[in-house]
């Protein structure tokens, strides 16, 4: 099949979607399909890259990063209907769905999307009234998601979460794969230089937390957790890894908690480099509630790092109780069980392994086969073979 993959982001900024995006693209193509992206530029300039078509677009200024264009440019749209896709995949309910509406119409093929993102913990940004913002969010994504074919939950929260918005289009949980084969372990010598180029203290252990700063992702919490921790050991270091809207005050924070020598915030860092951060870690820790599938958490387990995380369905069946982390509901007790992981070695080496054991159980294969067999059931609609 010829597969359309549409998303307003993409490799401008690193985040989940993307990585589900990669991961999905990927397969697919060791499968046979031929796969392109459709997506928006970072600035005015339509321009196609290889197999990505990055449409102009400018800042949506109503949230940091986000970008919106009402038009599709011409030459990208005439070079797709040449192309001619047998289906489109959208990743996202803003100016590139529209595109895709409009391509699908013109084509007559179908739509498959993938809900990613739980918009109550963000509309905020735009309408401070919570009321409002909710009713104006359930109404508009109601009439976007009746327009897909089928609409993909990536877990169960997602997708009963996506029930009070009373969608007629099917909706199929479908968990984003994200283990082909376990990252290769670095040296201790490549470790000890990426610890000097982030300035991380080779002698300290290293709690780690990876994700884009907002407000949404409760890092205020992570923060009061470290300065308590530090009253119970002071060999340890938070290693606060991605970029955001929030990252000034969080770092202003940091300063008046008097923990600078405890907090490091590494800014944004390569997608090829990731796992090789992970692996400079003992714990990987998260105060969210706002994710839809933890992809960060996969990431660091299969890196081997034992988990301590605030309590959501997000991380049901990643996250197994007292076998590779910790969940909690009690900021205090998150303190307790990282103060305990890194107490002891034997046990802190069994959740290890068992991190890694489970996320092997999140193939890219088998979640690459769930999305074809939908691409497939849609298609039959449409008598796209």
């Amino acid at each position: 099949m010829k597969i359309l993959i549409a998303s307003d982001v993409y490799h401008s900024q690193i985040n989940g979607v993307v990585t589900s995006i990669d991961i999905l693209m990927k397969e697919l193509e060791t499968d046979g399909h031929e796969v392109r992206i459709l997506t928006l530029s970072d600035n005015l300039k339509s321009y196609i890259d290889g197999n990505i078509y990055y449409n102009s677009s400018v800042s949506a200024i109503i949230y940091p990063n986000m970008r919106m264009f009402p038009r599709l440019n011409r030459t990208i749209h005439k070079d797709i209907l040449n192309w001619k896709p047998d289906l489109i995949h959208t990743q996202s309910e803003f100016s590139v769905f529209h595109f895709a509406r409009l391509i699908a119409k013109q084509l007559n093929i179908p739509i498959v999307h993938t809900y990613h993102t739980l918009y109550q913990y963000y509309v905020g940004y735009l309408l401070p009234v919570k009321r409002i913002g909710d009713y104006v969010t359930k109404m508009y994504f109601h009439n976007i998601l009746n327009k897909s074919d089928c609409v993909i939950a990536p877990t169960k929260k997602v997708k009963e979460y996506l029930d009070h918005y009373n969608i007629d289009s099917e909706i199929k949980i479908v968990p984003t794969g994200i283990v082909r084969e376990l990252p290769k372990q670095i040296s201790e010598s490549r470790k000890m230089e990426l610890m000097e180029a982030y300035h991380i203290d080779p002698n300290k252990k290293i709690l780690l937390s990876v994700g884009r700063l907002g407000t949404e992702k409760n890092l205020d919490e992570l923060l009061m957790n470290m300065g308590d921790l530090v009253k119970l050991r002071d060999d340890v270091q938070m290693i606060i890894v991605g970029d955001g809207p929030y990252r000034k005050e969080l770092e202003a924070m940091v300063k008046t908690m008097g923990l600078g020598e405890h907090i490091l915030f590494t800014g944004m860092i390569a997608h090829d480099e990731i796992n090789e951060i992970y692996q400079l870690g003992d714990l990987f820790v998260s105060a969210s509630t706002s994710e839809t599938q933890g992809l960060t958490v996969l990431e660091a387990m299969m890196n081997g790092l034992p988990l301590v995380c605030r309590e959501d369905k997000s991380i049901d069946n990643v996250l197994v109780e007292r076998v590779n982390g910790y969940t909690y509901k009690d900021r205090f007790v998150a303190v307790d069980c990282m103060n305990k992981l890194l107490s002891e070695p034997e046990l802190h080496k069994a959740f290890s392994e068992d991190s890694k054991k489970i996320a092997k159980t999140f193939s890219t294969e088998s979640f690459a086969k769930k999305i074809s067999d939908i691409y497939k059931q849609a298609s039959l609609l449409y008598n796209v073979s």
